[in-house]
């Protein structure tokens, strides 16, 4: 009987102990980072090339891939394409946050008719790199040249 009580008591004090420790410190704010690429058409209509929606984890960093493999012909290494997203963004002065970005975006290109060849794998891989500052809650659209512009937004 003695056991039992002893034993009781041990997990009544082990109990309260555990219901005592203070909760996790949720109290920093999640982020949320999208960003776009956007190409505008000879005809003036704006085509989305790219649209990524990401969490900033707590140390700022910001990588992500979303995309494919080409399978490699007679055990080469696979071909990747789609959207890479890597970089930091970290609390500036005045409210603003400094962003350090690299955005790489590879696509499969497909031969012309006629002129196609076995064994033969093309992929087209563009990219732009960007610091800049960024306001919560405001959409900031950058030029990347010809027709192309960047839209980041930090929520």
């Amino acid at each position: 009987m003695l056991k039992k009580v002893t034993f009781l008591m041990c997990l009544l004090i082990t109990g309260f102990t555990v219901v005592n420790t203070p909760a996790a410190d949720d109290s920093k704010e999640k982020q949320f980072f999208t960003i776009k690429l956007l190409e505008q058409a000879e005809s003036g209509k704006v085509k989305q090339l790219v649209d990524c929606d990401l969490q900033v984890n707590p140390q700022g960093k910001i990588r992500s891939f979303s995309g494919g493999l080409e399978p490699g012909f007679q055990g080469e290494q696979e071909l990747k394409f789609g959207v890479w997203v890597k970089g930091t963004i970290k609390p500036a002065e005045n409210g603003k946050y400094r962003a350090l970005l690299k955005l790489r975006w590879t696509e499969r290109v497909s031969q012309l008719k006629g002129t196609q060849e076995t064994g033969t794998q093309l992929t087209k891989t563009e990219a732009v790199e960007i610091r800049t500052f960024l306001e919560k809650g405001k959409t900031k659209r950058l030029s990347c040249g010809g027709l192309q512009a960047v839209e980041l937004r930090l929520d």
